[in-house]
């Protein structure tokens, strides 16, 4: 493998209607759905609380009906996180030619993503909180979240635009639940302030930030890491996605 050349991904919504149905509309029914859950009292918050959260899922409803369009293409490499340029110019920018992206290894997974091996040259993952609202991108985490407690693995970054109302970005990072290891093992940081591989972007500049202080490291690692399949098998053996599969009404579907 070439050393000098680095693999990244994208974990996102798309905008386009296929077989499954179409993501963004999905994540909308899906949060309406919560919403109702709420208003009808089944969440067992205080009245306060659920006013709240309610008032951030409406601002949430609002943000992707208003800018779906703009955010959100066909691909995922159409992402365009901050509204303007697609998550690919974005890396392209911060990173020159040492970064070439593979936004195709996700097509061969497997319902429950137990077949990853072909993540493994993988070495930084751009990820889209909203995703996480759908049941695949759920199943996803819980699988990866492992490999980055690995310093040769663990090299992500959450976006979020600065523009987001803070509420809004408060409900957003309960999506952070299906990535423990990571809430664990290290607060997820702004990149701006701490040299972190762990980080969240709220514009470009920081992803420009994140890319220059990430490359040099990478660069100098062997990847992918010699036991990486071994350490796949031993997670996937032990790893639970119950609580997932357990509740139909998760990740975007709603038996009323």
């Amino acid at each position: 493998m070439n050393q000098d050349i680095l693999h990244y991904t994208v974990i996102s919504l798309t905008n386009k209607k296929n077989e499954e149905g179409n993501e963004v509309e999905e994540v909308l029914k899906y949060l309406e759905y919560a919403k109702r859950r709420i208003l009808r009292g089944e969440m067992q918050e205080r009245i306060e609380d659920a006013k709240n959260e309610v008032t951030a899922i409406e601002i949430l409803i609002d943000w992707i009906q208003e800018k779906k369009d703009l955010i959100y293409g066909e691909t995922v490499k159409d992402w365009r996180p901050f509204g303007k340029q697609k998550i690919t110019e974005i890396v392209q920018v911060s990173g020159s030619d040492v970064y070439k992206p593979d936004t195709t290894v996700f097509k061969v997974l497997n319902e429950n993503c137990t077949n990853v091996f072909g993540l493994r040259n993988i070495r930084v993952y751009f990820i889209d909180l909203f995703a996480l609202y759908l049941r695949k991108y759920q199943i996803l985490a819980t699988r990866l979240d492992f490999s980055f407690c690995d310093r040769l693995m663990r090299n992500c970054c959450f976006l979020i635009d600065d523009r987001l109302p803070y509420e809004a970005k408060v409900q957003l990072k309960k999506m952070y639940k299906y990535w423990p290891v990571i809430t664990d093992c290290k607060n997820i940081t702004d990149c701006k302030n701490n040299r972190y591989l762990i980080a969240e972007a709220g514009e470009p500049s920081d992803i420009n930030f994140y890319m220059t202080s990430i490359t040099g490291s990478l660069l100098k690692l062997d990847i992918p890491p010699q036991n990486f399949d071994r350490q796949v098998e031993r997670v996937f053996n032990s790893q639970s996605i119950s609580e997932i599969n357990q509740n139909p009404k998760f990740g975007g579907q709603q038996n009323e």
